[in-house]
């Protein structure tokens, strides 16, 4: 399956704002933010799931502070 195809699934089970930004915290906490295409997967996760940009950083702003 190709990424927009996931994509696509993720979207679908995000039925609500709450599991969007679970979803995402989790992406979030599994993933390399100094590795670009992993960063640009999570870029292409949170505009799919309807996340805006602040939002997202708030978001990876409590990832960051919960691993430190």
């Amino acid at each position: 399956m190709n990424a927009k195809g996931i994509l696509d699934q993720l979207m679908k089970q995000a039925d609500s704002p709450q599991a969007a930004r679970e979803m995402y915290l989790a992406s979030v906490a599994m993933i390399d933010d100094d590795n670009s295409m992993e960063r640009a997967w999570l870029d292409q996760l949170s505009s799919a799931l309807g996340l805006d940009s602040q939002m997202a950083r708030e978001l990876e702003h409590q990832v960051a502070e919960s691993a430190a």
